[in-house]
């Protein structure tokens, strides 16, 4: 029941949006309230906690990687909008991120 976010993938926001709403060009959106009345690091489930496709990986060579994506749709979680997110995680040297 860990809540910590270490090395966590946090998305669509970083940190709370208080209330779980905004307002944006006129338009209210109502967000998942996952922390009290607040919505913490886009809701719940967050990117921390969603199934992401591996779209590359090399795992030979001097700087092996993986790069994975996400499509979050429009009204995913109440945010507006298609969101396609994009990670790379790679080894620069030995057993270094």
């Amino acid at each position: 029941n860990d809540t910590t976010y270490f090395g966590g993938i946090v998305g669509r926001v970083a940190n709370r949006i208080g209330g779980a709403q905004f307002t944006l060009d006129g338009t209210r959106y109502k967000l998942d309230a996952n922390e009290k009345n607040n919505t913490l690091h886009g809701g719940h489930p967050g990117f921390s906690d969603v199934v992401w496709k591996v779209a590359k990986y090399k795992k030979n060579g001097e700087k092996p990687l993986i790069v994975f994506t996400y499509h979050s749709f429009d009204g995913e979680e109440g945010f507006p909008g298609d969101l396609k997110v994009m990670v790379t995680y790679s080894l620069v040297g030995k057993y270094k991120l």
